[in-house]
């Protein structure tokens, strides 16, 4: 579980990395700052957010509110010293899912976190039991097939269906083969990372308008892959890859891993169709010798004998 701590005083994230730690969380992340915390929480998916009130850009319960607004939807409690009974109305009424107030028991926070997770998680899976929806694209659960606006439907495998239904619930947002494989086959199942690998290439084979230059399930080099959304009531054709308008190649700061190879392969084929076939400059034999070589001439008369004539 990937759990991001937004909290300007360093020992109090310590003494809360030491305290998810104990309870079997590796994967923390500190943020210090409002900046360091968008950039934490929307670079990877995030399955849990730690917030304090006192922050030095703006009060913790406007962050909770910016969260909510630029689309994070997971777990957001707060954890911070004091807070009266008015910040924790502020504080539920902007998204957040719980408030503890220091001093706390470790014990009791970590039970309260597995609570909160667990019934994001409920609500999460009974949101998604029949059909899931993103930008134009329709995931239905039911009958395991994906489509993109008016298009055929395509038929997919339950393990294809769970691993796209797993990258468009983060659509925009890079998930890392580690978070897929949990998710689909288990932590027991963590050194085969190429597990991954080989279901994306059928997922792609079967989605993709073309699945060597994919544009719905993008790879981000180092990361995992990250789901794409077409956009809704588009009749113009898929734009290709490098030009992607949405928030995932925009957050990455640039277009995902072994962009534009299929669009030079595409440039370098067409140049050969189109060039123009080499001309070959006539033979004049000599007569004494009998040897031949070639008689240059100018490019308007290499149509033309050398009397003159066509």
């Amino acid at each position: 579980m990937r759990i991001v701590i937004v909290d300007a005083d360093a020992m109090n994230a310590k003494f809360l990395t030491f305290v998810l730690a104990e309870a079997g969380h590796r994967e923390i992340i500190h943020a210090n700052s409002v900046p360091a915390a968008l950039r934490a929480v929307f670079s990877a998916e995030t399955d849990l957010v730690l917030l304090d009130l006192a922050l030095p850009e703006m009060d913790g319960i406007a962050l909770c509110q910016t969260l909510r607004e630029r689309g994070y939807t997971g777990p957001i409690i707060f954890v911070t010293q004091g807070g009266t009974t008015q910040d924790k109305v502020r504080a539920f009424a902007r998204g957040a899912d719980d408030f503890v107030q220091r001093p706390f028991d470790p014990g009791e926070l970590v039970a309260r976190i597995g609570a909160v997770v667990r019934r994001a998680q409920h609500q999460a899976r009974q949101q998604a039991s029949t059909e899931l929806r993103v930008g134009d694209a329709t995931l239905s659960m039911s009958d395991l097939t994906f489509q993109v606006g008016d298009r055929e439907p395509v038929r997919l495998t339950p393990t294809e269906m769970q691993i796209l239904a797993h990258l468009m619930q983060s659509s925009g947002t890079p998930v890392s083969r580690k978070r897929l494989i949990e998710r689909t086959w288990g932590v027991d199942f963590l050194h085969e990372s190429n597990r991954v690998d080989v279901y994306i290439r059928r997922l792609r084979e079967k989605i993709e308008p073309e699945p060597s230059s994919p544009i719905y399930v993008r790879t981000v080099r180092g990361v995992g892959y990250v789901f794409c959304p077409p956009e809704k009531s588009s009749s113009a054709p898929p734009q290709s890859r490098g030009t992607c308008p949405h928030r995932c190649c925009r957050t990455l700061g640039r277009a995902p891993a072994r962009a534009g190879r299929g669009v030079r392969r595409s440039v370098l084929q067409s140049l050969s169709a189109t060039r123009a076939p080499r001309h070959k400059a006539p033979l004049r034999q000599c007569a004494s010798t009998g040897a031949t070589r070639a008689v240059a001439q100018p490019s308007s008369a290499r149509a033309r004998c050398a009397t003159g004539h066509s």
